[in-house]
């Protein structure tokens, strides 16, 4: 039995007693049931508010932390949006407190986990999703040196974004050619910058769109922050994943 099942259970053997003696001592029938249903309902309010504390504890804990012999696997199952609470979770099951860190980030990654490392030199693994946030970090046999999380934040205005993802404008747009697309690309952001990819994987940036050949195809468009977007045009769009926010 928990702790705090064990505490439930004796705080309501008590308000009922303390219920039953009050009505011994003042013999009322018609004060009798109200009493007795004031000591139900404390004990109700009581129990939810307990209920609560629990399910709120589990629903902000951002990690779920398993010990697989040497190797230590952190699975990211919510957004990081309490610091303090990692560096207590992390302390308490790890024996390690990690550095984390805020690092502006395009809204659809404020929150993820962006990128993680270490100051010491056996560096942890990670696996990541579709938008390249991480959603498991294993700690290898013999890692040393102190973890390292950064995550995303909202970005004030026209702030540079540290975490990039495929922008959900680039499902209209994509596969497009230049030669139909680019006007109404360049229109779609206060300033929008262009580089371009070659089937031979040569790629080049800061590219003035008048150059951009016309048989090339639109393969992702990306905000750099509020106010700047990247869009990427490719001589082969096969040879680059495609995104699913570039998904039609």
């Amino acid at each position: 039995m928990s702790d705090i099942q064990r505490f439930t259970d004796e705080l309501e053997a008590e308000l009922l007693a303390a219920a039953e003696r009050r009505n011994q001592t003042k013999p009322a029938p018609s004060r009798a049931r109200p009493l007795a249903l004031a000591a139900v309902t404390t004990i109700g309010i009581l129990l939810t508010g307990i209920t609560m504390l629990q399910l709120g504890k589990a629903s902000a804990d951002t990690f779920v932390i398993r010990h697989d012999g040497p190797i230590v696997h952190i699975d990211v199952v919510d957004i990081l949006d309490n610091p303090d609470a990692v560096s207590r979770q992390f302390t308490q099951e790890l024996g390690a407190t990690p550095d984390i860190i805020a690092v502006p980030a395009d809204p659809q990654l404020v929150g993820r986990i962006g990128v993680v490392g270490t100051t010491g030199t056996v560096a942890p693994t990670s696996e990541v999703d579709e938008f390249g946030t991480i959603t498991r970090i294993n700690l290898p046999d013999k890692f040393n040196g102190k973890l390292i999380l950064k995550y995303g934040r909202a970005a004030i205005a026209d702030e540079p974004f540290n975490m990039i993802t495929s922008s959900p404008l680039c499902k209209d747009h994509y596969g497009q050619t230049t030669g139909r697309s680019i006007t109404e690309v360049s229109e779609l952001a206060t300033n929008v910058r262009f580089e371009t990819t070659t089937s031979a994987g040569i790629g080049n940036t800061d590219v003035d769109p008048d150059t951009i050949p016309r048989d090339y195809r639109l393969a992702d468009l990306q905000a750099l922050s509020d106010q700047t977007l990247l869009a990427t045009y490719a001589e082969d769009i096969t040879q680059r994943p495609t995104h699913p926010n570039c998904q039609p």
